[in-house]
């Protein structure tokens, strides 16, 4: 067990961003699996009882370690807006070498949309570019998961 840090993105005083600590949970750190990983965010988020889509980018270290967690966007009942940009500002900023995306849906049902997909081919993409590797992307619903490398719906690097 290891105490993990959700983060939020502040500026400064100069407009320059920085971290800054919004939480903290006592869970395991590594993640290991995609089943691992749906248990990190159930019991720090309890993702799968939030009534709107929540986004979280989850940073890692080279041993796959928890390096810091972040709401990177929020929606509605079925969308949200996420953006590469924002969501790799904050990896590269917590030093992330890889990292994982979570959302839940609502409804419970955890099979991917087709926006789904795409957004994560893209923002695959651009880690790639900078060196900062996207590994997963888990839909979590009402008791279960889904990993989009699992069930092998987008191409991880």
């Amino acid at each position: 067990m290891k105490k993990i840090k959700e983060y939020q993105m502040m500026l400064n005083e100069n407009r320059i961003p920085y971290l800054e600590t919004q939480k903290s949970f006592l869970c395991e750190s590594k993640c290991n699996s995609p089943a691992n990983v749906a248990n990190i965010m159930e019991s720090c988020f309890r993702i799968s009882d939030l009534p709107e889509e929540h986004i979280y980018a989850i940073a890692l270290n080279t041993k796959n370690q928890i390096t810091g967690i972040f709401e990177v966007g929020k929606g509605t009942v079925n969308c949200s807006l996420i953006s590469a940009r924002e969501i790799l500002i904050r990896m590269l900023l917590a030093g992330a070498v890889s990292f994982i995306l979570c959302h839940n849906h609502p409804s419970g049902d955890t099979n991917p949309s087709q926006e789904d997909i795409q957004i994560t081919e893209s923002i695959g993409k651009a880690g790639s570019l900078i060196g900062v590797s996207l590994l997963d992307h888990l839909i979590i619903g009402e008791k279960n998961y889904t990993s989009l490398r699992e069930i092998q719906a987008v191409t991880f690097e």
